[in-house]
């Protein structure tokens, strides 16, 4: 997969903020439902373009369309959180600066 493939795209995304273990665990949860999902979302289109997200939710609804794709982005992103560049030093709530 090159960079500007939309699954690479949005793989990183999820990994960049902090998301990675939820959307891996909603990925497999919604294995059963895609269909419902794709649907929803090809419905929904016209009205995310008033919003200008109609290529994130054609994007999504291929991505659904699919059992394996939505597989192949769970692998993605759990890969992607396994590079050690991904493990930023990030700030919990009890390391943040007091003012």
């Amino acid at each position: 997969m090159t960079q500007s493939d939309p699954m690479t795209t949005i793989a990183n995304d999820i990994v960049k903020r902090g998301l990675g273990v939820p959307a891996v665990f909603l990925l497999e949860a919604m294995k059963p439902f895609s269909l419902v999902a794709e649907q929803t979302l090809l419905v929904t289109t016209p009205l995310a373009g008033l919003c200008g997200h109609h290529r994130l939710f054609g994007q999504l609804a291929h991505l659904f369309g699919d059992r394996q794709r939505m597989e192949d982005l769970a692998l993605q992103v759990e890969q992607l959180m396994e590079e050690p560049s991904a493990k930023k030093e990030s700030l919990t709530p009890s390391e943040t600066p007091h003012e």
